[in-house]
């Protein structure tokens, strides 16, 4: 989007022609390495490029058997037309690349992106074990943010009161039996209940700082949550006299201290944290050894494969994971459960995993 002569709003891509910058010229000089990267791989988004391997690794060899000087003019020209599809400012200069470029079809460019993306990869960051302790750091800094969430998590469903989880459980057992004695544990944990609201806090103060903890919390997110808070905030709002007012905030109190006792989500977290931190253990012990024999490379694939599928296995089960995400873990487990027959090398393999979740951690957190 720009603006024109006239002050109107255009949405059609920019170009420019300036024959005294050759844009195509030493990647070193002209082009800055880590922005061609990050190009590359926000306009390939999750697309994963050709399903025929064959052709998709010839042409990947015919890149790499490309001078650096002849790579880096290609490389240049692929961005070019990454901005000119993407409607910002491009080249419009003609060269014989670009001409054919812009003839392809979204799919067959992406396709030629993706190759550029693996050779360049190869070509300009070929320290992955420095990428790979990154990512590894990235992971722990995540799971401690996590632990932190987990112990407040606990701590608010400790402040809901013990007696909730009794209410539960009596409502539970209604189900099954209608008697007099489940009718008097009824009776007497409500008025327990009751008798502690009244005898511990006032109401109408300690409600707002109960949300506050919950609004800092993963139960934020629950939509039966979101509910009963707008309608605290609607009876907040009503011209009642304080006695009735108190009564109706109280009602929705109750409402989300059973839904907190109902909805544990931090025993799954917690299970999926400590696979993480078991797998953060094993990619350690690759990134810290230059040389692997192949056997223990075979052995720390293994257990990250295995690893993988039980986070995977785990996080589908909670609600509020992108199944996307879930998705792509077991994909990535899926077609490298050998390394023999891995279509990609063991760094790659290994970020991928570490990256996936790292995206992950990131939905459990946010």
């Amino acid at each position: 989007m720009r603006m024109d002569n006239t002050g109107k709003i255009s949405s059609a891509p920019r170009v420019y022609q300036d024959s005294s910058v050759d844009r195509n010229s030493e990647m070193s000089e002209e082009m800055d390495k880590d922005v061609v990267k990050y190009t590359l791989q926000s306009y390939i988004g999750s697309y994963t490029g050709s399903s025929n391997e064959e052709k998709k690794q010839a042409a990947v060899e015919k890149m790499e058997n490309l001078p650096n000087g002849n790579f880096d003019e290609l490389v240049g020209d692929v961005i070019n037309e990454i901005h000119r599809r993407s409607g910002m400012a491009y080249d419009n200069r003609d060269k014989p690349m670009r001409v054919k470029l812009v003839k392809l079809r979204d799919d067959k460019f992406k396709n030629l992106a993706v190759d550029v993306l693996h050779v360049f990869n190869n070509r300009y960051f070929k320290n992955s074990k420095s990428d790979i302790k990154d990512e590894i750091s990235n992971l722990g800094k995540l799971i401690s943010i996590l632990k932190v969430e987990e112990e407040n998590g606990e701590e608010i469903i400790k402040e809901t009161n013990e007696k909730m989880k009794f209410k539960l459980f009596v409502e539970y057992i209604k189900r099954f039996h209608n008697d007099k004695i489940v009718e008097h544990m009824e009776s007497f944990i409500n008025e327990a209940i009751e008798l502690d609201l009244n005898n511990s806090f006032d109401i109408l103060f300690n409600y707002k700082i109960f949300l506050k903890k919950i609004d800092n919390s993963k139960y934020k997110n629950l939509e039966e949550y979101k509910i009963y808070k707008s309608n605290i905030q609607r009876i907040e709002k009503m011209n009642l006299d304080t006695k009735t007012k108190k009564e109706m905030i109280k009602k929705e109190y109750l409402n989300i201290s059973d839904l907190l006792v109902e909805k544990q989500f931090f025993s799954e977290e917690t299970r999926i944290r400590d696979d993480v931190n078991y797998l953060i253990n094993l990619l350690r012990r690759y990134s810290d050894n230059e040389k692997e024999s192949a056997s223990s490379l075979n052995s720390i694939h293994s257990n990250i494969i295995n690893l993988t599928n039980r986070i995977a296995d785990k996080a589908f089960y909670i609600s509020y994971i992108n199944k996307n995400t879930v998705r792509k873990l077991r994909d990535i487990a899926d077609k490298n459960l050998e390394i023999s027959t891995s279509k990609i090398s063991f760094d790659e393999f290994v970020l991928e995993i570490s990256k996936t979740i790292r995206t992950l951690l990131e939905n459990i957190k946010s």
